[in-house]
């Protein structure tokens, strides 16, 4: 039998000599502990109690404190040099007068209630005992280790029967939140943009054997895709450059010139870059393209008043320059791909459209702390008096302006009228620029009859060179009037 204290809790631990050396938990704190060769010489068992048929560990300072508060009977019982022997012998204590365990008999009558010492032939037991002393768990013996031996065929007959219940399992789960995931529409989509510069068929595995046309520069969209599980899925793609290409049909039995992983989340979306493609990113791309004015409204007062007055139209210039600093301010970076995700960007502005996804302020492409991805064909940013075009390397291409209600002044000597109309500014590919602009006349009826009609407005600036601009007048039925900034006046065309 070995005593030793807990180096966690302090508590004396008893157990047998074959657990030597071994890692149990204690029994009261429940600290793994390292079983000692042999018992440490501060320790000991002493039997009092016969509702403690195993005895009681303690340490020796325990021991003193229990004789100081006499609590132990010289006839009580100490396990020493491995038999079981009374205290007063063990440690010199004088006997009690009266004192009925001084008795031979009935400290023979402890010695049969005793429990079994490991290592040792037991000791038979009274039959008043006997059933109560059965009922008592050994709660200081280490546990012992199985003797019954594992065959190999044994293990691997367990190991695929782990493997089997796990995918069964695993299989289950998945399939369980596939159903959960369309139940309650948490759909994936997926958007493939064609930048290779030819005409392709793609395959995806939701599509079945089905092949989809994109043609260059566009884009194809699979949305209402249901998974339970996050994943990858092989998409197939076909250059369009052979004969045997001529259909979808026939794409099934022609080997794929090229094959991607493609990462799926549900309620999530996921684009797809084909070939060289460039997509601006922007910061705070709510400031830039949900502000109420396009430009500020004494730039904008300014300009019109010059288109008015048949001046050159300089300040045009000026506020085109001034919406592309507001482009350019909040631009990040340009991604080329090939694959990214809404976990990354929101990609609203991509056209990948849900047709099944609930409307929700915690979906993915709400996120304003994710950087907006624009597609890198032309983009148009709608705003209340405007909107902007943007091409694909995030330059301003077009600029449209809603421009105030004013008294124009064409280059016709008396002739004046109160319009509004929508100004186009165009940037051409050699630099210059182009304005155009339909009036909207407020009293068409108060100009005289020859005037009353469409009118109008088309300058350029060519690079280096100054402004040129001409008024148009229409009739219905009649021809078209051209106006000089002279005041020269030609027909056009009928």
């Amino acid at each position: 039998m070995i005593l030793f204290p807990c180096e966690h809790c302090g508590k004396v631990i008893c157990t047998d000599d074959q657990s030597a050396s071994q890692r149990v938990p204690c029994p009261y704190c429940q600290g793994t502990v390292v079983i000692p060769e042999e018992s440490v010489v501060d320790c000991c068992l002493v039997y009092q109690d016969p509702n403690q048929p195993q005895g009681q560990p303690m340490s020796a300072t325990e021991l003193q404190e229990q004789l100081e508060a006499g609590n132990l009977n010289p006839s009580d019982l100490i396990w020493t040099k491995q038999v079981w022997r009374p205290l007063y012998q063990v440690l010199n204590m004088p006997l009690v007068a009266g004192d009925p365990q001084t008795d031979q008999p009935e400290v023979a009558i402890r010695f049969e209630e005793m429990p079994p010492i490991p290592g040792y032939a037991p000791l038979p037991k009274s039959g008043k005992r006997k059933k109560v002393l059965a009922q008592k768990p050994n709660t200081t013996s280490a546990p012992k280790a199985p003797s019954a031996h594992i065959t190999i065929g044994q293990f691997i007959k367990k190991l695929l029967f782990v493997v089997v219940a796990v995918g069964v399992l695993f299989f289950g789960v998945v399939r369980a939140l596939r159903i959960f995931n369309y139940a309650t529409k948490r759909l994936a989509s997926v958007m493939i943009y064609n930048g290779t510069g030819k005409n392709i068929f793609i395959q995806f595995p939701f599509s079945g054997f089905e092949a989809t046309f994109i043609q260059n520069n566009s884009h194809a969209v699979r949305d209402n895709l249901v998974v339970g599980l996050p994943c990858h899925k092989s998409m197939k793609i076909w250059n369009y450059t052979r004969e045997e290409y001529a259909s979808p049909e026939v794409i099934a039995g022609v080997k794929a010139d090229q094959s991607i992983s493609v990462p799926i989340r549900p309620n999530h979306d996921t684009a797809v870059i084909l070939g060289d493609a460039r997509f601006p990113v922007f910061r705070d791309f709510n400031e830039l393209c949900e502000s109420d004015q396009i430009a500020p409204a004494a730039q904008l007062q300014a300009m019109t008043q010059e288109l008015a007055e048949n001046l050159p139209p300089k300040k045009v210039k000026a506020l085109f320059e001034h919406a592309q600093a507001r482009i350019t301010d909040h631009l990040v970076k340009m991604e080329t791909g090939p694959i990214f995700t809404d976990q990354d960007y929101d990609l609203s502005r991509l056209n990948i459209l849900r047709g099944e996804r609930p409307e929700s302020t915690d979906t993915p492409t709400t996120n304003q702390n994710l950087f907006v991805i624009l597609r890198p064909f032309p983009n148009m940013l709608s705003f209340a008096n405007g909107s902007f075009t943007i091409a694909g390397e995030a330059k301003l291409e077009q600029l449209v302006v809603k421009l105030p209600t004013t008294t124009y002044h064409p280059p016709i000597p008396g002739l004046a009228f109160q319009a509004s109309g929508n100004a186009t500014l165009s940037l051409l590919e050699n630099g210059g620029m182009r304005i155009e602009i339909t009036l909207h006349q407020q009293n068409n009826k108060a100009l005289p009859q020859a005037y009353q009609g469409n009118w109008r407005y088309f300058a350029e600036l060519p690079p280096g060179g100054n402004w040129t601009w001409n008024w148009f007048f229409n009739q219905p039925g009649k021809v078209t009037q051209l106006i000089e900034a002279n005041g020269t006046v030609s027909a056009m065309m009928d």
